[in-house]
């Protein structure tokens, strides 16, 4: 079995699926950027590591090459992580018995009106589908894929992947200790809802302590304009983009991701379950099916703000719960959304599409 894994930027379940298929003996060639995170995963990878950048979704010069390897290399499947690679690798594999095996992270942006989407989901090319969410898979079913094309495997975490990470106290970010800190960590796009997150602030009255920690780039400007217009400015703080996301999230009390729609399991929500931490998620796409109300932390409709500030009181005014509620999300990653099951399923998907040809 001779697998072809196309990526950008390696996230680490991927990094880790990477490294660990040999063990079950596909032979691997991973393609990623020069400058990936999480190469260092590879160390002792018995598989090959190639690099190289997919300038678009049609890159001539990326279709010879990928063409020129899949002959040489006598590749089975070619194992897609980026819409850029697997619209290049559509088009290398046409007249060919390779598999294609693409990876869909997101809802929404694919339609039978848009050429692209021929190219890449839509595409017969492509012999499966991988769904991080069924709500991803329900929603790629409403748009035309064939059900058998479509198969859910979660994008699973090791909570151990985290636990040598330390703490970044809070105080480094000006909020008072004792506090109640709520993160997210996320690309501040509209569609993640961050500027509801902080109207939620206008909710939650002062005595109870609660402080927003935000991660991440912000590209939406209501973010900043709902910040400056709010009495609790001085109670919602900013990081910018950060590489040691996990250790400052280890640092909170609880993890909210607001978002609007368009979610498919996001993996902010998996490492704050890792690290023990309580959510407060929205009823959007495929966090339902990682947060259980009630038992992990709270599920409250989108463009809510005075629904997530309660859910965010009921954990700074009851930390044994808050504590209990994040350690039953621990177990739950570990039993639902296990790495270990990750892996087996990739295989077993593997070994299914060489039994058809």
């Amino acid at each position: 079995m001779k697998v072809l894994m196309l990526s950008a930027n390696l996230d680490l379940p991927e990094a880790n699926l990477t490294a660990a298929l040999p063990e079950l003996g596909a032979n691997v060639t991973l393609v990623v950027e020069q400058n990936s995170p999480y190469q260092d995963v590879l160390r002792g990878f018995t598989g090959r590591v190639l690099h190289h950048t997919f300038p678009s979704r049609f890159n001539l010069g990326s279709i010879r090459w990928l063409r020129s390897l899949c002959k040489k290399e006598k590749v089975d499947i070619v194992h897609c992580f980026s819409n850029r690679a697997l619209s290049n690798a559509v088009l290398a594999a046409i007249g060919t018995r390779i598999k294609i095996v693409a990876y869909r992270g997101t809802v929404g942006h694919v339609s039978r009106l848009d050429p692209s989407s021929w190219f890449a989901y839509l595409n017969p090319k492509v012999s499966k589908i991988v769904c991080v969410s069924e709500a991803v898979k329900k929603y790629l079913a409403g748009k035309g894929v064939d059900d058998g094309r479509l198969v859910r495997i979660y994008k699973g975490h090791d909570p151990k992947w985290y636990d040598g990470i330390m703490a970044l106290p809070v105080e480094k970010f000006a909020i008072p200790e004792g506090s109640f800190t709520v993160c997210c960590t996320a690309n501040m796009r509209y569609v993640k809802g961050v500027d509801v997150l902080i109207e939620s602030m206008r909710f939650i009255p002062p005595e109870s302590n609660v402080h927003l920690l935000l991660v991440g780039d912000v590209r939406d400007s209501a973010v900043h304009t709902t910040r400056q217009s709010s009495s609790m400015r001085e109670r919602i703080h900013f990081t910018g983009f950060r590489h040691d996301a996990v250790a400052i999230m280890k640092g909170t009390d609880a993890f909210c991701m607001p978002s609007r729609y368009r979610e498919g399991l996001p993996k902010s929500v998996l490492e704050a379950m890792a690290c023990s931490l309580p959510v407060v998620a929205t009823n959007v796409g495929g966090l339902p099916e990682v947060v259980q109300n009630n038992k992990n932390g709270f599920i409250v409709n989108p463009d809510d703000p005075a629904a997530l500030a309660a859910a965010i009181c009921k954990l700074s005014a009851d930390r044994a719960l808050a504590k209990r509620l994040g350690e039953t999300g621990r177990r739950i990653l570990s039993e639902r959304f296990s790495f270990d099951a990750t892996l087996s399923q990739t295989f077993s998907l593997y070994r299914e599409l060489l039994a058809s040809q």
